[in-house]
This record gives structure tokens, sequence and C-alpha cells, in this order.
């Protein structure tokens, strides 16, 4: 224990073990960095360098037309995209979903929510088409109409939802309505 110029001891700063919630494996306050973050940072640069040897061993494969600068024009306008588009409206949305759905069903909505951007994310390029510049003759590339199937499974994502959210509310409606014992 350390001293102070007065002579009072001082007492140790708090530590993650100090803190109930943090619990075990969590992050020291003093370097904010623990070992999930380390393990996280491994294996992210490992996927990433294994992409850009993908991306380069077989550039045959893949759009031999696309170089180096094309391909770092691509990323970043993908990250300024997603600075200025993506997340001020994550944001938006958000605050929104915050200030106007009811608390109850607030989970719903937001499952909802990331249900659909994920679906809307993986369809893209199916809705968009791309592959039938590969071979237009060759109509089995992109077989069906992938706009219409991302519209019926985000319905029913919002069916399921908005189902299950309506029972929360009579589940919440029917338990106040129930009297309570008297002690």
């Amino acid at each position: 224990m350390t001293v102070a110029a007065d002579g009072e001891p001082v007492p140790p700063s708090p530590t993650v073990a100090d803190d109930p919630v943090a619990g075990e494996g969590a992050t020291d306050h003093e370097t904010g960095v623990g070992p999930a973050f380390w393990i996280g940072a491994v294996v992210g640069w490992t996927l990433i360098a294994y992409g850009l040897y993908g991306k380069y061993h077989n550039r045959i494969d893949t759009r031999p037309t696309v170089k180096a600068r094309e391909l770092g024009r691509f990323f970043a306008g993908l990250l300024i995209g997603h600075d200025v588009l993506v997340v001020p409206l994550v944001l938006l949305v958000g605050v929104a979903v915050a200030r106007l759905v009811p608390g109850r069903v607030r989970a719903f909505v937001q499952g909802a929510m990331i249900v659909t951007a994920t679906l809307a994310l993986f369809a893209y390029p199916s809705v968009r088409g791309f592959g039938r510049h590969v071979d237009p003759a060759n109509h089995t590339l992109v077989p069906r109409n992938y706009a219409r199937g991302l519209v019926v499974s985000v319905a029913l994502v919002w069916a399921a939802a908005l189902a299950l959210a309506a029972a929360q509310l009579v589940r919440s409606r029917h338990r106040r309505s129930l009297p309570t014992p008297e002690h």
C-alpha cells in the first residue's frame, strides 16, 4: 500500500477483480485490453491475411480485371459508406425505436430489424443479379426472383415478430388483471 504526502495510506485503485459485474476474464481498467481482445485481434488479422492471400493467389479465378488500386478504392468506399451512411442511420433508427416502441415489445422489434438487415445484406448480390454478366445465356447462374424471395422472407420475419409482440402484450395485460393475493 502506498502512503500519501500527509502520511495517510492510499487505498489501491479498484480493479476488475473487485467488480462483481465484470467477473473473470474481463479487461484491466488500466490497460483497457484483456485476453479476449488479443485472441480476437489474432483471429481477425489471420482471416484478413488469408483473404488477401486468396485474392492474389487465385486472381485468375477471381475477376482478373480487378487491380489492387481498384480493390483499394472499393474498400475505401465501403469504409466511408459505413461511417457516413450506415452508422448514422442505425443510430437514428435505434433512437427512434427506443422512444416509440414500448419496452415490453422492443426486443421483438429490434430482433426483427436485425434479421431484416442481415437478410437484405445477404440477398443484395442475388437481388442485383451479380453473376449474370459472366454468361448471360446461362439462366441457371441466378435462376430465381430473389427480390420477391427477400420480400417474402422479411414479411415472414415481421409477421412472427408482431405475433410474438402481441402475445407479450396480451400476457402482460393478463398478469395485470389478475387479483393480487392479500397477506
